[in-house]
């Protein structure tokens, strides 16, 4: 498998909006009032060792790995605007989606490595927004780096994320368990890198699933 390019979406008003969407993720609260950097770092322990508990108790055993892959945000695929449709400018930008904080866990189970990787982002309202819920097209890739650069594992998600009238922005997650792929011989750990990225254009190619066909009516003689 080739590299993974993620595409962009929408990005006209990001510089301009991207003044808003600094204030808000330097103050650190989510749409609650709550810290969303220490209430997401405690979900994705809690979530972590209610896995380890599960993956000790198996017939599998499950060790910590000594080096995890650093999980990395693509160049270019950190933000993506959803505008209003047939809008110009900043007046017309919906909604603005941002990625934050990320977190990652490694095991070796069974002579696989096995990535647990959390990601939290943020959805700002902009000035043609309201209350709703859009879809935000995020993609993980795990990545050997290297003079030829070569995807291992990729998937595509769809998170629903809803803004509730009078919030300007909220907080979503994503916790992928089960990013498992062979254990790597020797340093070549050393290599992987995990990228996260919005790919607006991804999610559009992506091959939708043919509705399944009615069968015809069979004339009775």
């Amino acid at each position: 498998m080739g590299r993974v390019e993620f595409g962009g979406g929408r990005i006209r008003a990001t510089l301009t909006f991207a003044t808003i969407a600094g204030a808000i993720a330097i103050g650190g609260c989510s749409a609650d009032g709550t810290s969303s950097l220490s209430s997401f770092t405690d979900r994705f322990k809690q979530a972590s060792a209610a896995g380890t508990d599960a993956q000790s108790s198996s017939a599998t055993a499950s060790t910590t790995v000594s080096y995890c892959p650093p999980v990395d945000v693509r160049t270019g695929a950190s933000s993506l605007a959803f505008s209003a449709a047939g809008a110009e400018g900043a007046m017309g930008l919906r909604y603005q989606a941002t990625l934050g904080q990320t977190a990652r866990e490694c095991h070796a189970v069974g002579g696989n490595l096995n990535m647990k990787v959390g990601v939290q982002g943020r959805m700002i309202l902009g000035p043609a927004g309201g209350p709703g819920t859009v879809e935000v097209p995020l993609r993980l890739a795990l990545v050997h780096e290297g003079p030829s650069p070569k995807t291992l594992w990729t998937k595509l998600y769809r998170i629903p994320v809803t803004m509730p009238d009078g919030t300007p922005h909220v907080a979503f997650t994503l916790v992928e368990e089960d990013l498992t792929v062979p254990m790597p011989a020797g340093g070549d750990i050393e290599s992987y890198v995990v990228y996260i990225g919005f790919d607006a254009l991804g999610a559009k190619t992506q091959p939708q699933k043919n509705p399944p066909q009615r069968k015809r009516a069979q004339p009775t003689g």
